[in-house]
């Protein structure tokens, strides 16, 4: 199923490029939630599977982002690769901080199953965001 074909999917932020992207990361990692934020959590750009609450999604990502700024000073961290947090269903909340351009980034996605993979979608997502948002990315 492609982006377009997924009833009622939620897709917001300014650039189309981002936009798509994430609408694709969505359904083809089978995912309910894909979000890019910056280093401060704000929402750059989001696609949302309809049974997901956007806003509280958001929230989350404002979060995380700090929490794991505040860790890596303060425990002397290298650059963090994943962050990730389980809930008692199953699902998984991946978030993946990264560079591109100038941007300190992070891209989150809700992952509906503790089995089901996300890393290789991720990894594609990261190095497609990097190319759209360097410089020379055009």
């Amino acid at each position: 199923m492609t982006a377009a074909e997924l009833p009622g999917l939620i897709i917001t932020g300014q650039d189309d490029r981002l936009r798509s992207l994430l609408a694709d990361v969505l359904c083809e990692g089978g995912f309910s939630l894909a979000v890019l934020g910056d280093r401060d959590g704000f929402p750059v750009a989001s696609a949302v599977a309809p049974a997901e609450q956007a806003e509280a999604r958001a929230a989350a990502v404002a979060l995380l982002q700090r929490s794991a700024t505040e860790a890596r000073a303060q425990l002397g961290l290298g650059t963090t690769d994943e962050i990730m947090l389980h809930d008692d269903l199953g699902r998984r909340l991946v978030c993946r901080p990264f560079r591109a351009g100038e941007n300190d980034l992070i891209l989150i996605v809700l992952v509906p199953g503790r089995r089901q993979p996300y890393r290789k979608v991720t990894n594609r997502a990261l190095r497609d965001i990097q190319r759209i948002l360097e410089p020379d990315g055009e």
